[in-house]
């Protein structure tokens, strides 16, 4: 802490001659900016013979080295013993008091802390907020605040100095503190413990500090798409079922899609691509036909798929297939709910900052299914899902994306719904209720009442005069 104003460094060296009276020799000293107050400075004395060898020689049983103190003037009382008390408070800014995992991308990788700091009793000498924090995190900036200096001490722990030399009784220091997550140490938990020191005697050290942890999660960012080569595919009603397949061409219009798994600006090390497709109806229909799984050359994309691309070898011989006449009408869509699937999974490994990684998928309908069905429109459905090695810890925001195709059957009479039916029932029984109710109200039914009892009077009064006369 301190220095020789002669050559600027802790260590000075001269020669002096020793005569019978008294020799003083003045040095001066500057102090630095020092952080500790408390401690006295200490100076050493040391004395040597430039030629020992000769005479004079020193007294061996002397002292020839001398140690004294230079106290600091600190204002602690009159037993000059700094009692301080240091109250600590730390919040976390812009997050919810929810135990939900906080979300960070590229774009969310900010955390903040306001940190105020009090000192309830004699001054604090050398006071300062020692944080640490986890290794997913990195200490990026502080607010501004010209009364505070912050400063690495590890790679996981920043000291900031507040109130120099002192933290005077009553103070209070207050500053914003940022750190940002680090992508390359990717852990649940995230923790940053704060805690308020300084070389005065601590009265109260249990509210000295502050320990806060959180889960987290990770957005990948990634982002996947499709592309199909149709959209729609109409059935001819009049075509001829053909169960005798010698070639791809026998079997069906393709239905090609090229999947594409786009990053942005997060590191993911591997991610899994699961394409799963409807094979075959309830009734053991065929529906699609694998015929090929193609990547990029060069790229970081391998598929396992087994004996599911052209699983009866139509390519090398021909294939015999029989069509069962079905009843689709009640399904609005072929996936994997409502017919049996095969999946086959995907690796991508390494996924570079701001790529694209393309998958392409061949496949042929099966026109002698729905040649021989009966229906109108539905939906022939390919489900795709991705997601992290590492799904709960690193995630993808929409993971599920389905490739589909319109099939229709012009011509083919719909199914009325027995709902239909009887709702028309009930509706008709309502409507001639309501009917008559009205021409009740409107007096129908009483006139036509009153005109028959007249009828029938006059009636009866002309078979009475008939009896009279006779």
């Amino acid at each position: 802490r301190g220095l020789f104003v002669e050559n600027n460094e802790r260590l000075l060296q001269k020669n002096i001659e020793i005569l019978s009276t008294t020799t003083c020799v003045q040095h001066k000293v500057y102090v630095q900016e020092a952080p500790d107050f408390v401690n006295s400075i200490g100076l050493r004395v040391d004395i040597v013979l430039q030629n020992p060898n000769n005479n004079p020689v020193l007294d061996v049983y002397a002292l020839r080295s001398w140690e004294f103190f230079i106290p600091f003037s600190k204002d602690c009382g009159a037993d000059e013993v700094c009692l301080s008390d240091l109250v600590l408070n730390v919040k976390m800014n812009e997050r919810d008091q929810s135990q939900s995992p906080m979300l960070v991308s590229s774009k969310n990788r900010r955390i903040s802390f306001t940190v105020k700091v009090q000192n309830k009793r004699e001054n604090a000498y050398n006071a300062k907020i020692i944080a640490t924090y986890s290794k997913n995190l990195y200490f990026s900036s502080k607010g501004p605040s010209d009364d505070v200096k912050c400063n690495l001490e590890t790679t996981e722990a920043v000291s900031c100095q507040v109130g120099y030399p002192a933290l005077l009784t009553g103070q209070e220091a207050s500053f914003d503190i940022n750190f940002d997550f680090n992508f390359n140490q990717l852990q649940r938990l995230t923790y940053v413990q704060f805690e308020a020191q300084s070389d005065s005697k601590e009265e109260y050290p249990g509210d000295n500090t502050v320990h806060i942890t959180f889960p987290v999660q990770y957005d990948s960012e990634i982002i996947l798409t499709r592309d199909t080569n149709i959209h729609f595919y109409v059935i001819n009603p009049e075509s001829i079922v053909q169960n005798e397949v010698r070639s791809n061409d026998d079997i069906g219009p393709e239905f090609n899609f090229t999947l594409k798994v786009s990053t942005v600006n997060f590191p993911v090390s591997m991610v899994y691509l699961t394409v799963s497709f409807p094979v075959s109806t309830k009734e053991n229909n065929p529906l699609l036909y694998l015929t090929g799984v193609h990547n990029e050359m060069g790229s970081d994309v391998s598929c396992e798929t087994r004996n599911l691309v052209d699983p009866l070898k139509i390519s090398e011989k021909p294939y015999m297939a029989s069509f069962q006449k079905e009843n689709l009408r009640g399904i609005e869509e072929l996936d994997c709910k409502s017919a049996a699937c095969n999946s086959f999974k995907c690796l991508i490994k390494d996924l570079k900052r701001t790529s694209h990684y393309f998958l392409n998928v061949t496949t042929r309908i099966w026109n002698g299914t729905f040649a021989a069905s009966t229906f109108q429109s539905l939906k022939l459905t390919v489900s795709t899902e991705i997601e992290t090695s590492q799904p709960e810890l690193v995630i993808i925001n929409q993971k599920k994306l389905p490739v589909q195709i319109t099939i229709s059957k012009p011509g083919e009479k719909g199914e009325v719904p027995v709902g239909v039916i009887v709702g028309s029932v009930i509706g008709g029984l309502l409507l001639l209720a309501a009917l008559v109710l009205l021409l009740w109200k409107l007096g129908f039914f009483k006139s036509k009442y009153d005109q028959l009892m007249k009828n029938a009077e006059d009636d009866a009064e002309a078979e009475d005069l008939q009896e009279n006369e006779a």
